[in-house]
């Protein structure tokens, strides 16, 4: 037998249903559900035992679902309902300036705090290695191929949004394991050995090193230093739920994510010197000793430095 809907998804399920939405969002466990008038445009009952089927379930058990004979009687309930065509790109319901978490029993949380900054920061972090891949080269016969990384590292960006925002990560939905499952000591040891790689077929470094040369170098030094944001912003939500004696599991889960953007910031590093023809490094001495010849104070020891 179907079992009840809660009263609290039931009231939002009318409420969109009189909008003519197709989806609403459970206020309990944040997940979006098909409203009826979803299951209506389908035309059958999914056999999937929905929430809202506007079919009575009576193709759940069976191998494949029966799809009704068109007779021209009367149609499934609210068949009469107006349903105009709807944009699954927006919802309307962030434009309070608030958004709810995965699996959050609390109110909604206001956009600029510093998980959606985290989100915010990692979202374009996914862009910018977009870009850093398309132009990246070849990998070398027996090389580091930095394309391959950044492209795995789009998807795992993904996994780190979802541990963002995803309370309560012990649930069994795909969104759940991705928070849970995502970032290990494993992941983060695959990428030091690349960083440690790269690094053994450069030059040593002992100066800082200006972020210039061909686009390949200039994007990953763009994708380094928005990786580098997005670590301070995700530490600061660590901190928040490390002060919640009751989210001390989502604080460890945050913490790794923001273990993983540390490394990878690195790795970037060593990639776009490794993307550079050759690194133009910043002497202090020398900017000094130039800046006075221009000064026309002339051009000798500065600060016991010659």
């Amino acid at each position: 037998s179907r079992p009840a809907v809660p009263p609290a998804a039931a009231a939002e399920h009318a409420l969109a249903v009189a909008a003519g939405q197709t989806t609403y969002e459970d206020p309990t466990t944040g997940y979006t559900v098909f409203t009826e008038l979803s299951h209506l445009q389908r035309g059958a009952c999914c056999g999937r035992g929905c929430r809202h089927c506007a079919y009575d379930w009576e193709n759940v058990g069976r191998r494949t679902a029966r799809r009704p004979k068109r007779t021209g009687a009367a149609a499934p309930a609210l068949a009469d309902v107006k349903r105009p065509s709807e944009s699954k790109v927006y919802t309307r319901k962030g434009d309070g300036g608030r958004a709810r978490l995965v699996g959050s029993r609390d109110a909604e949380t206001p956009k600029h705090s510093a998980v959606f900054e985290a989100v915010g920061d990692v979202d374009e972090l996914g862009v910018k290695l977009g870009l850093a891949a398309f132009h990246a080269p070849e990998a070398p016969e027996g090389g580091v191929d930095v394309k391959a990384r950044l492209l795995r590292t789009q998807a795992l960006l993904l996994d780190a949004g979802a541990a963002l925002t995803v309370l309560e990560s012990g649930g069994k939905g795909a969104y759940a394991r991705a928070a849970r499952d995502a970032f290990d000591d494993a992941e983060i040891a695959d990428l030091e050995r690349e960083v440690d790689a790269l690094d053994a077929a450069l030059p040593p470094l002992r100066n800082f090193v200006v972020a210039t040369g061909p686009l390949s170098c200039l994007a990953l030094h763009d994708a380094r230093v928005v990786c580098r944001r997005a670590e301070r912003h995700v530490w600061k939500r660590v901190e928040e739920l490390a002060a919640d004696d009751d989210a001390a599991d989502d604080a460890a889960r945050v913490a790794a994510v923001a273990k993983f953007l540390n490394r990878l910031s690195d790795y970037l590093f060593v990639a776009a010197r490794g993307a550079a023809a050759r690194d133009v490094v910043y002497d202090v001495s020398a900017n000094v000793r130039r800046r006075r010849r221009e000064s026309g104070e002339g051009s000798g020891p500065v600060d016991g430095v010659s």
